[in-house]
């Protein structure tokens, strides 16, 4: 399907989750709930290289930052990107940021990747709301 990621079904759901700015939030700091901890407007990146990019309403929750069509709508999700252990992200304009990002980092200068089982793209509106994400 859709889906980017798997439910914590049965799992140790992650403790921890790494920020756009590489820090590590502790779980005191990230409660294992389904809590919103963030949510607004990105631009996600269709995995295709050639793919164009298509504005998200993106709900951060602790184990997974679900996108949507539609803002907070419930119906409209598109899928959803398991973050925990192992999940970082890196602003498009950092040196060593992997897969595509050198790539946009000119067209889409308050990007970031999400580095999860793959690489996933996302475009903030401005610096503050990058930073946030």
């Amino acid at each position: 399907g859709r889906r980017a990621g798997a439910e914590a079904g049965g799992q140790t759901v992650p403790r921890s989750l790494t920020d756009v700015r590489g820090q590590r939030l502790d779980g005191a700091e990230c409660p294992c709930t389904q809590h919103l901890r963030m949510e607004g407007w990105l631009e996600k990146r269709y995995p295709l290289r050639s793919g164009r990019w298509q504005r998200r309403w993106c709900e951060l929750r602790p184990t997974a930052l679900h996108y949507f069509e539609e803002q907070a709508d419930g119906k409209s999700e598109r899928g959803w990107i398991a973050v925990g252990h192992g999940t970082a992200a890196a602003p498009f304009s950092q040196q060593d940021a992997p897969g595509d990002a050198a790539h946009h980092r000119n067209e889409k200068p308050f990007g970031f990747v999400l580095v999860s089982e793959r690489n996933f793209y996302f475009s903030a509106p401005d610096e503050a709301s990058q930073q946030k994400w």
